[in-house]
Order: structure tokens, then sequence, then C-alpha cells
């Protein structure tokens, strides 16, 4: 003969009244059932601390200098010291990274072009302009070296990987 135990539960506990709550899960705390709950809880724990060591690295440097947040940043193609980066209150600066500070700051936004020798910028004023890399120091007022005149007020500018050139843009 075969002895047969029936579950049987009330089902008002397990359905859920609106259909955005969450459904109740049965769980049996008893700790014979689960035998290794408390070892795997100290192996999660170790590892949350290791990685918490891990990423609590020590603070290197801060390029301080941009009077509003950086929206754009670009690296100089052959020269790992030398990045430039622009700020969302329109000035361009150009940084050595080896001694950390400002070697030049120009107002208007950035792009810089592949070569290195010289960058590209769009302002508000509805100008590209093109810059020397090398450039005079803070006394001067520099000039670009080319400036394009444009209908509308372009947000960004990019340039071809390969080649010296800017892709045409069509202004109506």
């Amino acid at each position: 003969m075969i002895k047969v135990k029936m579950l049987s539960r009330n089902p008002d506990n397990f359905v859920r009244e609106p259909k955005f709550d969450l459904q109740r899960v049965p769980r049996n705390y008893d700790p014979a059932l689960h035998p290794f709950e408390v070892p795997r809880e100290y192996v999660r724990a170790l590892n949350t601390t290791n990685l918490e060591r891990v990423f609590a690295k020590p603070f290197f440097a801060s390029l301080d200098g941009h009077r509003d947040g950086v929206n754009c940043l670009a690296k100089h193609p052959k020269n790992l010291a030398t990045d430039l980066s622009g700020a969302c209150d329109g000035e361009v600066r150009i940084w050595n990274l080896a001694q950390r500070k400002c070697i030049r700051t120009i107002q208007a936004r950035i792009c810089t072009r592949f070569c290195g020798t010289s960058f590209f910028t769009v302002g508000d004023d509805k100008t590209v302009k093109q810059w020397k890399m090398d450039g005079s120091g803070y006394g001067e007022e520099e000039e670009p070296l080319h400036t394009i005149l444009r209908k509308t007020v372009y947000a960004g500018i990019d340039h071809h990987w390969k080649e010296a050139l800017l892709p045409h843009v069509d202004s109506k």
C-alpha cells in the first residue's frame, strides 16, 4: 500500500490583489535545509570587501582650471602628454599631462585635426576656426590660421581620420 500526502494551501495568501503587487514566495528558514548559507554569505562579504579595496585607489591628479563642466576631451594623435579639453563655457585648454598644467587657453569649442599640427574649433559666433597646435603663450592675443563663417551655429565638428580634410557641410 502506498501512502500519499496532499499539500494544501490557502490561495488567498498567495494571490496578488493588484496585478502590480509582488508575488509572495514561500521560504523555509530552517538551517538544516540550508547548510551552506552562512559560509556563502561570508564569501560574499569578503568579495565585497576586496572589490571595495580594489576600487579605492588613491586619486592621482586633477586638471583644474575650467570654470564650467568639461563637455569634450581630445588626445593628441602623436604626443601622449598633450590633451585638449573644451568646457561648456566655451573655453579650450591645452594640457601637458606630464607636468599637469595648462599650456594654452582659447575661447572656443573644440575638435582636433588628425595630423596634430592644428586643431579646429566651433563657436557661438557661427565660425569654424583653425588654430596652430604650438601657439604662443598666455600673454599674447592669438589669431587663428583660418576662419570660416557659416550661416548657422554648430554644436560640434569632426574630421577625417586619415586625410587632412573636413567633410563638406551644406548650410541652407
